[in-house]
C-alpha cells in the first residue's frame, strides 16, 4: 500500500513539473522579448529628430533628441530630461514611447566611463539609485528581466554612447 501511495504521488509530481515548467521558462522568454523590443523602440526613436521638429513637452507627439544625423542637440536632450523628472512626468514619456516596460537612459565615453552632458547624469525612471561611480544600481527596482542597448552618438563634437536599460 505504502509503495503504491508513493508511486501515485511520485507520478502527479512528475506530470505537474513537465506541465508548468516549459510554461514559466516561455513566459520568461517573452518578457525578455518584450523588454528588448521596448529597448529598441526607445533606441530608433531618440536618434530621429522627433515630431514636431522643434518640439516642446506640450506639442510633443514623438520624442527624439538628435537633429536626424545622430547629433544631440542640447535643447531637445534637456527638455526630454525636464519631462522625466517627476513620475507623472516620466510616466508620460513611457506613454509616448508606447512601453510597457521601465525605462533608463545614460551617457558613457568610448571607454564606457559615465559622463554628465551638461548637467544631466540621467533620463528616465526617477526610482533607480546611482553608485559613487555613477554607474545605475538596479537593486533599488524590482525587475526580472534587464535589457540594454548601446548607440554612437556625438554631442559637442565628441563620441558619445547612449546606453539604455530597459526593464520589466
Amino acid at each position: 500500500m505504502d509503495f503504491i501511495f508513493g508511486a501515485f504521488i511520485f507520478t502527479v509530481t512528475f506530470i505537474l513539473f513537465y506541465k508548468f515548467v516549459p510554461n514559466i521558462e516561455h513566459q520568461e522568454l517573452d518578457n525578455f522579448l518584450e523588454v528588448h523590443t521596448d529597448a529598441k523602440t526607445i533606441t530608433n526613436a531618440l536618434t530621429t529628430k522627433g515630431y514636431p521638429y522643434n518640439w516642446t513637452n506640450t506639442t510633443v507627439q514623438r520624442i527624439g533628441i538628435t537633429n536626424g544625423q545622430k547629433i544631440i542637440v542640447q535643447q531637445k536632450l534637456e527638455t526630454f530630461h525636464n519631462m522625466t523628472k517627476t513620475q507623472e512626468g516620466y510616466d508620460n514619456t513611457r506613454q509616448l514611447f508606447n512601453l510597457k516596460s521601465d525605462y533608463l537612459i545614460v551617457f558613457t565615453d568610448r571607454y564606457q566611463n559615465p559622463v554628465n552632458l551638461s548637467t544631466i547624469r540621467s533620463i528616465g525612471s526617477p526610482e533607480v539609485n546611482f553608485y559613487p561611480n555613477n554607474k545605475p544600481d538596479f537593486t533599488s527596482v524590482p525587475h526580472s528581466n534587464i535589457v540594454a542597448l548601446k548607440r554612437l552618438l556625438v554631442y559637442n563634437q565628441i563620441e558619445t554612447m547612449m546606453v539604455i536599460y530597459t526593464w520589466y
